[in-house]
């Protein structure tokens, strides 16, 4: 294998690939990837896989000779990010590789391209096409919910429900829910929950398209039966469907509620950021005063040997008054990636689930479980 390339362009495309490999796996291929030149289509292919996910990333370059060799990413990357030269030129000799970037020369080790695992092809696909920008919005205000516990293996993905009004996106940890709902119409039936760091590389790899400036462009994917894969100019992501039963989701939401607020939602973040400093680090929480009367909405926070914070912020609201207290963590990060100048909160009681919704791009719905308040 020989090829000529930007060290730029290698080094991007280097990176998104080596995000697929494994860390720690009982098969050491899973935390390599794979370069592979074609002399004839003048292209570059990096490969990463760590048995459940992968990305094939692809650079043109002047390939001279055709050939593969699976090298340790990060080690690869070091030298990339350092290189002195504006082109690399990698060239292998068996196991092998001899990378060369303006005086610089260097020697590396690796294994046989011949014996890289092969990703998984999606089987009988069904092809969809989703608006970039809006499945961006909907990643960006749902993944953050999903659970990071091994423990909770089908928790650790997003659910993807298509019908013929649209698409919904939802993730919960079992204390939080994030729902975002797009309105493209068309689909067939299909729900598939495809895992959070997958479609977290989906979401990276759409944010870099919005950045070039393709953002009205259509995403294609195709979904099968136990894999689904994501399609971009220069990148594959193909990965594992999840097993085990979704939770019913949609029927912790309240069919009506009581109370309700309207809020400026930078305001209302500001001041939750500022009394959060005072927050128990392993138990953050806020409690937060509804009062109609002064049309106020109060945030508290009391910590034993720490001290006391209070916020107040003017707010609309109907229903009456009420005091509920939630995870700061968890408001925090929903008020973070909900979009609008404005949040409007609905709930029932101080136990029962709270509900923010806004409407930017896409419809996105916020479900916090509240924490029962000592006395």
């Amino acid at each position: 294998m020989k090829f000529t390339c930007p060290v730029q362009e290698f080094k991007t495309q280097l990176a998104a690939a080596g995000r697929a490999t494994a860390q720690r796996s009982l098969n050491p291929a899973w935390g390599k990837v794979l370069i592979k030149a074609a002399e004839l289509d003048q292209l570059v292919t990096l490969t990463g896989f760590d048995g459940r996910m992968g990305i094939q990333a692809n650079l043109t370059a002047e390939v001279t000779r055709t050939g593969s060799l699976a090298v340790s990413p990060s080690l690869i990357q070091e030298i990339v990010t350092q290189a002195a030269g504006e082109t690399l030129t990698m060239t292998t000799k068996g196991e092998q590789l001899f990378l060369a970037s303006g005086p610089s020369q260097y020697e590396i080790s690796g294994s046989d391209g011949e014996l890289f695992p092969v990703v998984p092809e999606v089987e009988a696909p069904l092809m969809l096409e989703v608006g970039q920008e809006d499945l961006a919005a909907a990643l960006q205000g749902t993944l953050f919910a999903a659970s990071t516990e091994e423990g909770k293996q089908v928790l650790m993905g997003a659910r993807l429900t298509f019908d013929e009004t649209g698409l919904e996106v939802a993730a919960t940890d079992g204390h939080r829910l994030a729902i975002a709902q797009l309105s493209q119409g068309g689909f067939n039936s299909l729900e598939v929950t495809i895992p959070a760091r997958a479609l977290g590389e989906v979401e990276r790899a759409l944010k870099a398209a919005r950045d070039r400036k393709t953002e009205g462009e259509k995403l294609k994917m195709m979904v099968g039966s136990t894999q689904a894969a994501f399609f971009f100019p220069h990148q594959t992501i193909t990965t594992q469907l999840m097993d085990g039963q979704y939770p019913n989701y949609r029927k912790l939401l309240p069919p009506s509620f009581k109370y309700h607020v309207t809020v400026e939602r930078r305001l209302l973040l500001a001041a939750l950021s500022r009394v959060a400093v005072l927050a128990d680090k392993h138990n953050p929480v806020v409690k937060m005063d509804i009062q109609e009367a002064d049309q106020q909405l109060t945030l508290t926070v009391n910590t034993p040997d720490v001290g006391k914070g209070e916020e107040s912020l003017p707010a609309q609201i109907a229903g009456g008054d009420l005091t509920v207290a939630m995870n700061t963590r968890y408001l925090t990060q929903g008020l973070k990636v909900l979009s609008g100048n404005e949040v409007h909160l609905e709930l029932n009681g101080p136990l029962t689930p709270v509900i923010f919704q806004s409407r930017g791009v896409i419809h996105v719905t916020y479900l916090v479980m509240p924490v029962q308040l000592r006395s």
